[in-house]
């Protein structure tokens, strides 16, 4: 097997040997890893040849390669295309699924290693930086090993291991139990809805999920029926389209339960951000070019509730301050999650959210 440490030794620094764990790189799929390499210098080709070796080709796929200084390398490395700059990096992050960013710059300074996470940063794609210690300032620090190297994972999802056992079980009995609870309430919405005005009882609308994937969000109708409308503008105070039965049900956060029925598919959390239409529009701009972290949200999946919500996030998103305050909220639960923070938050929400007077 290919080993990057036999053929890098001289290149990395001296660091001790038991900074490094033994535990090789866990990814965020169990299926096969779409990589994209920054760096294509004689640590990225290692790289490269160890991802195309035998051992892992097969659990591994290189979708790019990427390197601003192009210009002062060959076109190639390793039988791999090279690309000048990181907005291919960027485009590819928009429009196809990838499961991993590796930064093979080892001997690039600090501040170019800042400037790089800062421009890639914002994605909901896991980050592995080659770093020789832990740098506060970066979440979810964790050392792990490819081909004999360590590297440092310093974004991306947070849930693993036993948080990761813990939201999926939590999601379970919480649905489940909610499904129960609410069945006589949704029953009776229906009927009102039913008999108040024409259309569908519960509508579909497509929301963005977990790594930015759409899937459809249901809820019960609380507007006028026009299939047109597929929730990007939001609604209004006294938003006319509102009908009585569905101003009821928008204050108590009934038209939200059918999303119980998201996190029984496994599309959604009891609790995490609130999931958005695509190209939702703020004061004219689309959210995610309003706030540069919105993809960020995307880490997880998106949630019933959330500390954005307990929060004071419940009505409309209507000028680019309050977007901004509910990206920073959502990324503070991310970033801060505990089994007691996603109790809290029940605990807010039942108490004073379905309540609230403050979602039209």
């Amino acid at each position: 097997m290919v080993s990057l440490s036999s053929k890098t030794e001289d290149s990395l620094p001296h660091t001790p040997k038991r900074l490094y764990p033994t535990a090789r790189c866990r990814f965020a799929t169990a299926k096969r890893v779409r990589i994209a390499l920054i760096g294509a210098g004689p640590l990225g080709e290692a790289l490269i040849e160890y991802l195309h070796s035998d051992d892992t080709k097969n659990a591994h796929e290189i979708v790019g390669v990427f390197d601003e200084r192009s210009e002062r390398l060959s076109s190639t490395v390793a039988g791999e295309p090279v690309q000048n700059g990181l907005a291919g990096l960027r485009r590819l992050i928009e429009h196809e699924a990838i499961d991993a960013i590796i930064i093979t710059l080892y001997d690039a300074p600090s501040e170019r290693m800042f400037e790089i996470i800062e421009r890639i940063g914002t994605t909901a794609v896991d980050i592995y930086l080659p770093r020789e210690h832990k740098d506060q300032e970066f979440p979810w620090n964790e050392y792990c090993e490819l081909g004999g190297l360590p590297f440092l994972r310093i974004k991306g999802r947070p849930f693993r291991g036993f948080p990761a056992m813990f939201k999926t079980i939590e999601d379970g009995v919480l649905a489940f139990m909610a499904l129960i609870l609410t069945s006589p309430i949704l029953l009776l919405a229906a009927l009102a809805l039913r008999l108040e005005s024409p259309g569908p009882i519960m509508i579909r609308q497509w929301r963005i999920g977990l790594d930015g994937h759409l899937f459809p969000m249901f809820k019960l109708r609380s507007m006028h029926h026009d299939p047109t409308d597929d929730g990007r503008l939001g609604a209004v105070e006294e938003d006319p389209r509102i009908t009585r039965v569905g101003a009821f049900l928008r204050a108590s956060s009934i038209d939200e339960l059918p999303q119980i029925l998201n996190v029984l598919r496994g599309e959604m959390s009891v609790i995490g951000p609130r999931p958005h239409v695509p190209n939702m529009l703020v004061e004219g701009i689309v959210y995610g070019e309003t706030v540069s972290e919105y993809v960020a949200r995307h880490r997880i999946k998106p949630g019933i509730t959330g500390w954005a919500q307990v929060n004071g996030m419940r009505s409309g998103i209507h000028d680019i301050e309050k977007a901004r305050r509910g990206v920073q909220l959502d990324l503070f639960y991310i970033e801060n999650w505990t089994p007691w923070l996603d109790i809290k938050i029940i605990f807010r929400t039942v108490l004073g959210v379905f309540f609230s007077s403050s979602a039209f």
